[in-house]
């Protein structure tokens, strides 16, 4: 009968086939007896760095939830300065165009998709403000976005009303 064994020893693996797995497990034993001292050591010292890892991991665990509160708190500062920007966008609006564009009821954009317009900003320049509000007419309430773009130092203004 014959049969085959996987022996680890350290690093290295041995196979063998052999008539009797008695002798074959004996002489392995016998063998590894030398070895058996470095794996204890081996094995020592994978312990003593697997901690080493365990208090390098928990450190960065640590940083990034610290990073994620600092970060966190830069995120609500720019959320209420893009709202502070709406508000007076807003107003700028309201007194040039008469839109009357509730100040309540505005909301800072990252992407005109966002929006209730079906198409993009017009003019040129770079997006400096998106906003969406809310006015009130005798009609009702209706969906207007707004904006405001920078070119060459000029800031333009403008506003679709939705559903209108």
């Amino acid at each position: 009968m014959t049969n085959e064994f996987n022996v680890n020893i350290g690093f290295a693996a041995y196979s063998a086939k052999c008539e009797n797995s008695r002798i074959f497990l004996m002489s392995q034993m016998l063998s590894s007896a030398p070895s058996a001292a470095f794996g204890q050591a081996q094995l020592r010292e994978n312990l003593v760095s697997g901690g080493k890892m365990l208090i390098k991991v928990c450190s960065a665990l640590f940083l990034t939830a610290a990073w994620g509160s600092v970060f966190a708190q830069s995120e609500s500062d720019l959320e209420k300065k893009m709202l502070n920007n709406c508000q007076v966008l807003a107003n700028e609006i309201n007194q040039s165009h008469s839109v009357g564009i509730s100040l309540e009821a505005i909301s800072p954009l990252v992407t005109w998709r966002a929006a209730c317009a079906e198409k993009p900003p017009t003019g040129l320049g770079n997006v400096t403000a998106l906003c969406q509000g809310k006015r009130f007419t005798a009609k009702g309430k209706d969906d207007v976005f707004f904006w405001q773009k920078s070119q060459h130092g000029k800031l333009n203004n403008g506003y679709y009303v939705c559903g209108v």
